[in-house]
This record gives structure tokens, sequence and C-alpha cells, in this order.
């Protein structure tokens, strides 16, 4: 089945609370910062396994692909790339799981800042 349709099948209850009581976070950093990058994950979602790959994005013009292109002190000498990670965080916060209060929409926007 389309994710579309099973959101649709899904009550309101179930839809507030994989909302606020989950974390499913993907974002593109650069993998030099990757140590930094694990240590605000566990400073804003406190939950794991975290999911890291590697990725390049790759300098094909200004406007143009989904990914702005990499700056200049983030090419990898030599090519038409820069090197990133994908960090994926999906789970259960620690907050959540010790029925603490949790804020979702702030935990998000201060690791999309990040």
């Amino acid at each position: 089945p389309k994710p579309a349709f099973m959101k649709l099948t899904t009550t309101p209850v179930v839809r507030a609370m994989t909302f606020t009581k989950q974390v499913f976070q993907d974002i593109v950093l650069p993998i030099n910062k990757l140590e930094e990058q694990i240590d605000k994950s566990e400073e804003f979602f406190d939950t794991y396994p975290i999911l890291v790959y590697p990725c390049r994005i790759y300098d094909h013009g200004e406007h143009r692909g989904q990914l702005r292109p990499p700056r200049p002190d983030q090419m990898v000498p030599g090519t038409n790339y820069g090197m990133f990670n994908d960090l994926g965080v999906y789970g259960v916060p620690r907050a959540v799981r010790e029925r603490k209060r949790w804020d979702a929409v702030t935990a998000m926007r201060n690791m999309e800042a990040y």
C-alpha cells in the first residue's frame, strides 16, 4: 500500500502519537562533523540506534538538483563533489520512554537549525 493511503486510515489519536512521541528525522550534513552530529542527536532525541551512511553531493551548478551544491570548503580536492552523510534518527526518545515531557517540535527545529 502507498504511504498516503496508510496515513488516511490512521486515527487522529495514532497520528498525534506518531508526531509527538516518536522521531523520524533524516538530515544530510558534512561528514567531517559526524561526531558533533551524533552528540546533537543525543542531546535532542536520545534514541538509538541511529543510521549513518555516506553520500556524495555533486556540484551540478547553481539551482540544479534537489540539494544545493557544496560550498568550496566542503569540496573534496580535485573533484566536483563534497562528502556528506545522512543521519537517520528513528524511534522513541528516552524522555518519552521514561514518561517525561518531550517537545517534538522544538527538538526537530533544533536539529534542523543545527
